[in-house]
């Protein structure tokens, strides 16, 4: 098989696994719902189907399956998805595999904001999601803009400058996390609960507000594909290859950190 070809069998092949592990995890629970019901419930909330075939169902399962189960796996997938590609930018960019989606304070900036909100007791809302998400979105965009602004050494921004601007601020905003916890003790709990991350209070409304970001994201970093992958090879070799290093790494980043603020918002801080 040619190099394309396998590509496009491995995604097929990993779409189906994800497919059976999501079924078998609806089935996983407290109150375990039958797999045949789990097929009967998505036939009825099909939008055509559900016309003409509507299967006999308990309300209980029904509930169970698309509000408290599907919304958290599906929570979960989109993180995954989103949290796997930032992953691969910044391993690309930093030539590292150990290089994860917070190199550069994402998850700092994320957990100030969350903190700030949950320390104030905020109740600003955002296209229906609550204030810590929003606030923890902003914290972590805000962040790594701010990183790369300080990076930059005239008009282009070094990548070993990019790192070590990434560990100073994350670990000033670690501290002002760590203070911000003294000053409130009573939140304390809270905010611990948030920074562990979690998929429990996972909605359809914050799943539907944060897909078109994570989607747009991927989307553009998929079309500097083949740029990231010759970065991977060195400044200098992408550079004589006729890659625009400033731009890509520019489009990249902010990609990175749109799709990165997106899942952290919804879910706290889920290790990558």
């Amino acid at each position: 098989l040619s190099p394309t070809r396998q590509w496009k069998l491995y995604l097929l092949v990993l779409t189906i696994i994800l497919f059976i592990t999501i079924i078998f995890s609806l089935n996983l629970g407290f109150s375990p719902v039958p797999i045949p019901n789990i097929f009967k419930i998505f036939i009825n909330h099909l939008p055509v189907v559900k016309d003409f075939i509507n299967f006999s169902v308990p309300e209980l399962e029904t509930t169970i399956i698309t509000q408290v189960r599907l919304p958290r796996i599906f929570c979960a997938a989109i993180v995954g998805a989103a949290l796997a590609v930032a992953g691969a930018v910044y391993q690309g960019i930093f030539r590292n595999p150990m290089a994860d989606p917070y190199t550069i304070g994402a998850s700092s900036g994320a957990a100030v904001g969350a903190t700030v909100s949950i320390v104030l007791g905020a109740s600003v809302t955002f296209l229906g999601i609550n204030s810590i998400p929003v606030f923890a979105f902003i914290g972590c965009l805000a962040t790594v803009l701010f990183v790369y602004s300080i990076s930059k050494v005239g008009s282009k921004v070094p990548v070993h400058t990019l790192l070590l601007s990434g560990i100073a601020v994350s670990i000033i905003l670690s501290a002002v996390v760590s203070y911000l916890q003294t000053i409130a003790p009573e939140k304390l709990h809270q905010s611990q609960f948030w920074l562990m991350g979690s998929f429990s209070y996972s909605e359809w409304t914050e799943i539907l507000t944060v897909l078109p970001l994570v989607l747009i994201g991927i989307g553009f970093i998929y079309f500097y594909a083949r740029d990231l992958n010759l970065l991977a090879l060195g400044e200098e070799e992408a550079q004589n290859l006729g890659v625009n290093l400033e731009k890509v790494k520019k489009v990249m980043l902010i990609s990175s950190a749109l799709i990165t603020a997106a899942a952290v918002s919804i879910s706290g801080l889920i290790a990558f």
